[in-house]
């Protein structure tokens, strides 16, 4: 085996190495450890919402169940739109990732009714501004339409519990 041969082997065999050795970082590989960063926090964002989705979700149907006539329709709306939401990002958690992905389960607890609607009303607000963000700061442009959907139902989620809350006073 000649000097030529073998630097060749040795490039082929530095090419396959860095490939299936992701420890090992050259210039070639940053781009796409830099886009595997911005994916792990677009999935992680993800999760996020889908536990909140899911809290909301519960929420709401605890609400729905101490209230009664149109509040209790309205607030049971709402839970369920919370819940094809959640079902949403799920679909799009696994397009991304080809995992599925289950939020925790929580107990949420609720003390009164007025002070719980009160919160959800400045909650769904957030809510919104947070998938707006999302949405411009997104690469993914599906994933980014849906955040945009997902913000509109929220503040129409606020709107809601305001007429709600107006009923109550």
């Amino acid at each position: 085996m000649d000097n030529n041969d073998y630097s060749f082997d040795r490039a082929k065999f530095d090419a396959v190495w860095q490939r299936v050795m992701p420890g090992t970082v050259d210039d070639n590989i940053k781009p796409n450890t830099m886009t595997q960063k911005a994916e792990t926090h677009d999935t992680e964002q993800l999760c996020d919402f889908m536990d909140d989705e899911a809290n909301d979700a519960q929420i709401y149907c605890l609400l729905a169940s101490k209230c009664s006539g149109c509040t209790r329709q309205m607030l049971s709306r709402i839970s369920a739109d919370e819940r094809s939401h959640l079902k949403k990002l799920r679909a799009k958690y696994f397009i991304l990732t080809g995992e599925t992905y289950t939020p925790p389960n929580a107990c949420p607890l609720i003390y009164s009714v007025p002070d719980t609607l009160r919160k959800k009303y400045s909650g769904e607000k957030e809510g919104s501004a947070a998938y707006r963000a999302a949405a411009e700061k997104n690469s993914h442009k599906e994933l980014a339409d849906t955040y945009l959907a997902l913000s509109e139902d929220e503040a129409r989620h606020s709107r809601m519990i305001g007429c709600i809350i107006e009923n109550m006073m």
